[in-house]
């Protein structure tokens, strides 16, 4: 019995691994932008950072294993200064193919951009 316990579980793991998402698969998932820092997550849970947004808004996610560009346009400041709350704007990611994925931040402000500008 225990033999067939462990035949199923390696199957389970076997199955589950060909269901991670590779790098040349993974799109933007979530982005923070605190501290002069952009961070990016992917569908496949690589997450990549850029320091020193303030003096470069826009450039390549140098140093992460998936290709993206970014740019960040901030609005204003966020209510207690970036260090604690982040501030109001919008960030364009733009994957190997070309697609781009806006976000904004703070985070609340991503359910317009999802449902469009009339809010459908």
């Amino acid at each position: 019995m225990a033999l067939k316990t462990l035949a199923a579980a390696g199957l389970a793991v076997a199955a589950l691994a060909g269901c991670a998402i590779p790098n040349s698969r993974a799109v933007p998932d979530d982005v923070s932008l605190l501290n002069n820092r952009l961070s990016v997550s992917f569908s496949n849970g690589i997450r990549c950072r850029v320091e020193g947004i303030s003096e470069q808004p826009t450039g390549a996610l140098t140093g992460c294993p998936i290709p993206a560009q970014y740019d960040v346009r901030v609005q204003r400041p966020g209510y207690f200064g970036d260090v604690i709350t982040e501030p109001y704007a919008d960030l364009l990611i733009t994957d190997s193919s070309g697609r781009a994925h806006l976000f904004k931040t703070p985070h609340s402000r991503n359910w317009s951009a999802r449902l469009g500008s009339d809010g459908r």
